[in-house]
C-alpha cells in the first residue's frame, strides 16, 4: 500500500494534434512508484488519447506507437518492474473542440532521505591499539 499519493489534473487543450501532443511533467518528491491511476471523466468520446512517459520514453501503453483512449473510466496500473523515481510525465492529444482534463494519481512509497545517517562509521588505523568498543 502506498505511503503517499501525488495527484495531478492535466488539462489537454482542444485541437492538440496527435503529431504534436502536449507533454506535462508530473513532478513530485522522489520515491518508489508502486502504482498509477488515471481518471478519464465522461466527455472525450474517443477524441483524447494519452501515454505515460518516464525519462522521455513511453512506458504505457507497451506499444509505443499506440495511445490509451478512454471515456468515463478509472484506469489502474500496478507498476511492479517499471522505472522508478520522479521523471514521469503524461503525453496527450485532444482532437475535440473542447478541452478535457485527465486526473492522475501516482502511488508512491517513501525512500530513505539522503540527510538521514545510515550508520556511524569508525576508522581504525592499522596497528592502532584496540579499545573496549573495538574488535581486536
Amino acid at each position: 500500500m502506498a505511503q503517499r499519493i501525488e495527484a495531478f489534473a492535466v488539462t489537454v487543450p482542444a485541437g492538440t494534434a496527435i503529431l504534436t501532443p502536449q507533454t506535462t511533467a508530473l513532478a513530485f518528491n522522489r520515491g518508489i512508484v508502486e502504482g498509477l491511476e488515471i481518471l478519464v471523466p465522461p466527455g472525450p468520446s474517443g477524441l483524447v488519447g494519452f501515454a505515460v512517459v518516464h525519462s522521455g520514453d513511453v512506458v504505457i501503453p507497451y506499444d509505443r506507437t499506440q495511445w490509451v483512449i478512454a471515456d468515463s473510466e478509472v484506469l489502474k496500473w500496478p507498476l511492479q518492474g517499471f522505472p522508478t523515481g520522479s521523471a514521469w510525465s503524461l503525453r496527450a492529444y485532444n482532437l475535440d473542440v473542447y478541452a478535457h482534463t485527465l486526473y492522475i494519481r501516482v502511488l508512491v512509497n517513501e525512500t530513505q532521505r539522503y540527510n538521514e545517517p545510515l550508520a556511524q562509521l569508525v576508522y581504525i588505523a592499522p596497528g592502532a591499539p584496540a579499545t573496549n568498543n573495538e574488535p581486536e
